[in-house]
């Protein structure tokens, strides 16, 4: 019976955790967007995008490159044992969140026509390629030009949903 409840006592604390790792990177996106605009006269959902793809790049990266560097280290142990992990796990989180805040409102803030596909990709092709080749050299080569490759259409996706002048208008003059 007290086993039990030390069970149900470690799910309540994991999921105030959660809760709380969701709140701090809702927080910390508020935040973020609030400096994007007061840096922009003219925030985009271009912008936003790109930014949202570098918080999702970071926290890919992240948990996975950390923990290959301590491999070299004792590839027997986990260096920092699971304290450690857990951290880098809430990071993650943290860094997902934001990235999904950011993809989540890109759509309130109007296109910028000077943004075209190409110079998104020269802003993104030098984190793009750092994040393959890391991933490559020290974790998994075929896992991460697959995850790459996904995540280059992702991004193709995102931004062929953002709003054109007219939706933008039409969104803006309904909400």
């Amino acid at each position: 019976m007290s086993e039990r409840l030390i069970d149900y006592l470690f799910v309540a604390i994991v999921v105030f955790v959660v809760w709380l790792l969701f709140k701090v990177s809702g927080n910390l996106a508020s935040l973020f967007l609030e400096r994007l605009k007061r840096k922009s006269d003219n925030l985009s959902s271009d912008a936003v995008i790109s930014a949202g793809f570098f918080f999702l790049l970071g926290g890919l990266l992240l948990l996975s490159f950390i923990t290959a560097l301590f491999a070299f280290a004792d590839n027997y142990s986990l260096v920092g044992r699971m304290p450690m992990h857990l951290v880098l796990v809430a990071l993650s989180v943290i860094l997902f969140s934001i990235a999904e805040d950011l993809f989540r409102v890109f759509k309130e803030y109007p296109r910028n026509p000077d943004w075209t596909i190409s110079r998104h990709f020269l802003i993104l092709i030098l984190p793009l390629l750092s994040f393959w080749l890391i991933g490559v050299l020290f974790i998994s080569p075929i896992f991460y030009s697959g995850l790459t490759l996904i995540l280059v259409l992702f991004y193709l996706f995102a931004l062929k949903c953002r709003p054109t002048a007219e939706e933008f208008k039409t969104n803006k003059s309904n909400g």
